[in-house]
């Protein structure tokens, strides 16, 4: 089987790729960069999806299924050309395709971000797949478009799924969030916030790219959409990161009240390792079912949180090894 894949050179694309070619699929991809290596296994094309339709052509023609895991997290002025602009004329590629009496099944990279949250973050929200999507952030908000882009893409050689995934975590992950929480635990600055009840929605990347081949052989998963998350309380999260590298287990808790109005005393005025945006995520009450996922493709999760979480900490204790100033709660 032939699968394109995009945004193969980030952590989920590339982590994509290996499995791929771990389970004996032929692997194209397409990148920006002549000068990103690929193993040798893998087609390589060289295009932009935001301007280059005759190298999308050539990238599509022939391709099984496409694995859309190109993303824009930084820059946000980019993040329109890349998740809306650059799926169009993704998609545009696919129709001319499929015309030609060609079948092809994408499976796109998307995010629980698009349901948004409660104006309230520490107040409890179960979010299904039949959640109304209210993306808030140009980040979620144009992921959330270029859903839609395919949903609305019809064709009797079309098919899609959608994942939305929650953090995804994993060994050579980029963004230090999680490792910022670690480093945080490890000496001994985390204290909890808030009451008991909040929970961390953290996602293994073995389980993202197991649940992507799911989606390539189950009919179950055509023009259907998955949310995969592995919620777990953020205290006893907390509690198996600190056993796991031989630290103390946090006791403190300070009540949120308290720290919104430190936070709106001090915050932007002195240097923190600690904000708005990170307290959110701490007393984030947020679950992401999973039923659908085991129900429809009978998807059991292989990394589990907080296992997940262990299993990638003992392979990594170098990873931890930042400056106190890189260190957030």
């Amino acid at each position: 089987m032939m699968v394109g894949i995009t945004g193969a050179s980030g952590f989920v694309g590339a982590a994509v790729m290996k499995r791929m070619l771990s389970n004996g699929h032929f692997v194209r991809v397409l990148s920006r960069k002549p000068s990103l290596y690929f193993p040798k296994e893998v087609e390589v094309y060289y295009g932009d999806l935001s301007n280059n339709e005759s190298t999308l052509d050539h990238f599509v023609s022939g391709c099984d299924v496409l694995i859309h895991c190109a993303a824009e997290i930084h820059n946000t002025h980019l993040m329109h050309l890349v998740h809306v602009v650059g799926t169009k004329m993704l998609l545009d590629a696919c129709t001319r395709y499929t015309a030609k009496d060609n079948k092809i099944h994408w499976i796109q990279l998307s995010s629980v971000g698009v349901y948004g949250s409660a104006n309230d973050k520490s107040q409890k929200m179960i979010i299904s797949e039949d959640s109304t999507p209210n993306p808030i952030g140009v980040y979620e908000t144009t992921k959330f478009e270029s859903d839609q882009l395919i949903q609305k893409c019809h064709s009797s050689n079309f098919s899609y799924t959608i994942l939305r995934p929650s953090n995804i975590i994993g060994k050579e992950m980029t963004n230090k969030s999680f490792w910022q929480l670690c480093f945080a635990i490890k000496k001994n600055l985390y204290f909890h916030i808030g009451g008991p009840e909040a929970i961390s929605n953290y996602i293994h990347i073995d389980d993202v790219t197991g649940v992507i081949l799911k989606c390539i052989f189950s009919p179950a998963a055509i023009n259907q959409i998955f949310n995969i998350s592995s919620d777990f309380p953020m205290q006893d999260f907390v509690k198996e990161i600190s056993l796991c590298i031989s630290v103390n287990i946090p006791k403190l808790r300070v009540p949120l009240t308290l720290m919104r109005l430190f936070l709106f005393i001090f915050e932007g005025r002195i240097k923190m390792p600690i904000s708005t945006a990170r307290v959110n995520a701490l007393v984030n009450k947020t679950r992401y079912p999973i039923d659908k996922l085991h129900k429809l493709l009978e998807y059991n999760l292989t990394k589990p949180m907080p296992f997940g979480a262990v299993d990638i900490i003992s392979s990594n204790q170098d990873l931890m090894k930042y400056s106190k100033n890189e260190s957030s709660l």
